[in-house]
Order: C-alpha cells, then sequence, then structure tokens
C-alpha cells in the first residue's frame, strides 16, 4: 500500500514538472525567447505522460530550435537537423 502511495506521488510530482515546463516553454514562446522557449520544451518532452504530450513537446522544442538559429541565438554546427538531435539527446545548445 504504500509503495502504491509513493508511485502516485512520483507520478504527480512528475505531471507538475511537465506542466511546468510546457507553461514556462510556452511564455518563452510568445515572447519570442525561442533559446529558452526550445530548452524547456524539451524538459517538458522528457517528462511528458503521454505520447500525445512527447509528440506535442518534440514539435514544439523543433519549431522553436530552428527559430532560435533563425535569429542567430544558437549557431548550426553540423546541420538543422544533426544538431536537433543532439540536442534533444544530449541537451547541447
Amino acid at each position: 500500500m504504500a509503495s502504491q502511495s509513493t508511485e502516485k506521488n512520483s507520478m504527480r510530482t512528475k505531471f507538475i514538472a511537465f506542466r511546468t515546463a510546457s507553461e514556462t516553454a510556452a511564455e518563452a514562446e510568445r515572447a519570442e525567447q525561442f533559446l529558452k522557449a526550445a530548452q524547456f520544451w524539451r524538459k517538458a518532452y522528457q517528462l511528458a505522460p503521454s505520447t500525445q504530450d512527447e509528440d506535442w513537446c518534440f514539435a514544439r522544442a523543433d519549431r522553436c530550435f530552428k527559430a532560435a538559429i533563425d535569429t542567430g541565438a544558437i549557431k548550426v554546427r553540423k546541420s538543422r537537423q544533426l544538431d536537433f538531435k543532439d540536442f534533444l539527446e544530449k541537451g547541447n545548445e
């Protein structure tokens, strides 16, 4: 019984972290702070409670990452696709 309660609290904590990250990402995106938005969308992607949320966060992170390149906040190292893959996997900016 105690392990179920601990698991529920862990899931709740993860969902709150997901919601906070996605709300912060959306605010940064609206403010056109694309690097910050991409970073928080990446975090939300990692915490996403469902495949649908993962897909949405991935798409938003990709869009913000590309916008950050276009605005000069991120410099292209290899290619947009490879840099984004590195960004998602390793957290490189």
